[in-house]
């Protein structure tokens, strides 16, 4: 007894260190850290787990960042929804994740002409949006180039925009898009010809 005595303050500080040491550097603010190590912090995909599927390059990272960290456990539920669900499988609806915090709605449909949809964005959630398959374009812009076109709806969490320019993404199955409440998006879009399109929207809700 007198031996461990001795040597518990050392394991204790010992124990200590390495909890310190192997805290992840992404739990500090996110506001304390550099545009460079968000970077490198995102590149890295420890956030993303296991997974063959590929962020896309218009993700805002340092949106990303911010949010993640505000509601990491939520964050990590959906990334693991997304990368051990088997996608193709899931019947059209509303999938609820955690309840009315975390929920998934399944579409299929076929793509549209630029005339037949509008720009949106959310409040209350950010949108995790996925193609199963099938490809489409999504429109993509930011508030400053957008005019309300339809009020905020707070029963469906959306307002519609009309907008002077935008930019056009390829969506298609192995690419996820992330969409934040500044991110004026318009998803459907048709791309030469009309194409079946089966799609996952993971709905996080923004803390």
């Amino acid at each position: 007894m007198k031996f461990i005595n001795n040597y518990l303050p050392i394991i204790l500080l010992s124990t200590m260190l390495n909890q310190s040491c192997t805290t992840p550097k992404e739990q500090q603010n996110t506001s304390k850290l550099s545009q460079e190590e968000i970077s490198t912090w995102f590149e890295q995909k420890q956030w993303l787990g296991q997974s063959s599927l590929e962020p896309h390059p218009s993700i805002d990272q340092e949106a990303f960042a911010t949010y993640y960290f505000s509601n990491q456990k939520l964050w990590e539920k959906a990334f693991d929804y997304l990368n051990n669900t088997d996608l193709q499988k899931l019947e059209v609806g509303v999938h609820e994740i955690q309840g009315r915090e975390l929920f998934v709605i399944v579409s299929s449909y076929s793509t549209k002409s630029p005339q037949d949809v509008f720009f949106e964005n959310h409040d209350k959630f950010t949108d995790l949006q996925y193609v199963v398959s099938g490809q489409e374009y999504i429109g993509l812009t930011n508030l400053s180039n957008a005019k309300i076109r339809t009020p905020y709806e707070n029963e469906r969490d959306i307002t519609f925009y009309d907008v002077t320019s935008s930019s056009n993404l390829l969506a298609h199955p192995g690419t996820f898009f992330i969409f934040f409440p500044h991110n004026v998006h318009c998803p459907s879009l048709i791309i030469d010809q009309s194409d079946n399109v089966k799609k996952i929207v993971i709905k996080v809700k923004n803390s």
